[in-house]
C-alpha cells in the first residue's frame, strides 16, 4: 500500500522546505512539517503517519518518540548529520539516514 501521509520533523526550514519537495515528489502525497519537537508531537497526535521522518533535534528526537509511542503511526525514522545521534538510534535498533547524503536512501526504503 502506498505510502500518503507523511510527516517530517526538522528545526532548519530550509531542510524542511527541500524534504517536503522530495518527499511530495517521490514517496507520499501528502507531506507535512513541524518546526520543533513540541509542534512534531502536537501534529502526530492528531493525525495518523505512515511515515513519520525526523532530524535529530539535538537529541530530542528519542524524546518525541517516547512520548507518540502509545499513538498509532507508521515506523520512525532518523534523518541527521549528528554521529553521536546515530550511534545511540543505532544502538537502540532506530532506523538512521544520514543527512543530507540518504535523503533519497529514505525514498527507496519506505516507498512501497
Amino acid at each position: 500500500m502506498p505510502l500518503t501521509n507523511v510527516l517530517y520533523v526538522d528545526d532548519e526550514a530550509q531542510w524542511r522546505r527541500l524534504a517536503q519537495a522530495h518527499f511530495r515528489k517521490k514517496l507520499a502525497s501528502n507531506v507535512d512539517v513541524a518546526a520543533d519537537y513540541a509542534s512534531g508531537v502536537k501534529k502526530i497526535k492528531k493525525r495518523f503517519y505512515d511515515l513519520i521522518v525526523i532530524d535529530g533535534l539535538g537529541g530530542l528526537c528519542f524524546r518525541l518518540m517516547e512520548e507518540v509511542k502509545e499513538v498509532p503511526h507508521g515506523p520512525i525514522a532518523i534523518f541527521s548529520a549528528n554521529i553521536g545521534i546515530a550511534s545511540q538510534a543505532k544502538k537502540d535498533g532506530i532506523p538512521f539516514y544520514y543527512k543530507p547524503q540518504d535523503l533519497d536512501k529514505i525514498v527507496r526504503t519506505y516507498r512501497k
